[in-house]
This record gives C-alpha cells, structure tokens and sequence, in this order.
C-alpha cells in the first residue's frame, strides 16, 4: 500500500493540504479531484496524519461508490454507514440489512481502532444514542451463563428488541414458558 500512498507526498497540493491540515487551517478544498481519487486522497491524508476517515458523500449512492474506493485502501478497515430506510411495511427485507450494517459500523467504532467510515449527508444527520449509551446497551451473554428469564426479557425490551408471539426477524425476542428465542440484529458469534 506504501508504493500507493508515498508518491502523494511528493505532490505539492497533497503536501500544502496536509500542511493546511496540521495548522488546523480547515476546512481545506481540494479542487480537481476526480472521484476515483477522492479515496486515494483521504488514505494519504490519513496515512500522513495517523487520523481516522470520515469521508460524507453528498448521496447515498455516491457513498457507496466512494466505499467500494475506500475498501480498496481498507480492507476490512472501510465501513459503510447508510442512512436509514424509510420502512412502509414491518417485514422490508432491504430496511433489515440497512439496521444490521448500521449496528456493524457503530459496533466496529466502539472498539477504538481507526477506520474509514463512509456516509451520505443524509446518514450523518441521523440522530443516534450517545456512544455510551450504544455501549452500555450491548448485551453479552455467554454459553452456561444463568439468568433470569423475566429479567433478561425487560433488558431487551429496555435496549429496544420488540417483543412477539413468534420471532420473524432481527431485533426480536420471544418468550415461551422457559424458552427465550433471539434474533439480533448482528450475529457476533465470534
């Protein structure tokens, strides 16, 4: 990846935008940028910076372009945050995997590490609970753990699992005698 980001450094606009950057000269425009490059961009400028990426495209479909850009400097380092689904019917099977990518991307920032997040104007206004909050809401449970049945169904209603007869998809619970059947919203089974 080296062989990719070096050469930046030997531009004079990428060393008067990083230089910009350090002087807290911001916000800084880079004009002529085409989109290919935007993400060749912001890895250099990350790479130079030790900073994380929060790259805010001004569509949905320009931030997914912009992420396929990103995962190539990434990896598994490149997240996509979506903007949330305008749901019309409860079993929307597209709003499902929105609300799982979304959980993956809030989950993957708790953990600290630097990434590149990748979102739409639209996503960022969303509004989300507090990062403590979101943490302090992530319920690990674990093979042989007990708990008490009535207490764990009030915690996931209180984290915001709704509660049915049957379960049908992610973010459902349902209670039978003694048995508790789950469904989360990401499968961390890791």
């Amino acid at each position: 990846m080296n062989g990719l980001i070096k050469p930046l450094n030997e531009l004079a606009g990428f060393v008067s935008l990083k230089d910009a950057i350090n002087k807290k000269k911001t916000p800084v425009m880079a004009a002529g940028v085409m989109d290919s490059q935007k993400a060749h961009l912001a890895a250099g400028l990350s790479e130079a910076m030790g900073a994380p990426v929060l790259f805010v495209a001004a569509s949905e479909l320009k931030a997914k372009e912009v992420f396929s850009d990103l995962r190539f400097f990434y990896k598994n380092k490149a997240l996509l945050f979506p903007s949330k689904d305008i749901i019309f019917y409860g079993a929307d099977v597209r709003s499902a995997e929105i609300l799982k990518r979304r959980f993956e991307t809030l989950g993957a920032l708790l953990s600290g590490e630097k990434y590149a997040v990748c979102c739409s104007v639209e996503a960022l206004f969303d509004r989300l609970s507090p990062a403590g909050a979101f943490k302090n809401a992530i319920l690990k449970i674990e093979t042989g753990q007990n708990l008490p049945i009535d207490k764990l169904a009030e915690r996931l209603v209180f984290i915001g699992y709704e509660r049915a007869d049957a379960v049908e998809g992610a973010g459902q619970f349902a209670l039978r005698g003694g048995i508790l059947d789950v469904c989360a919203p990401i499968d961390n089974a890791a």
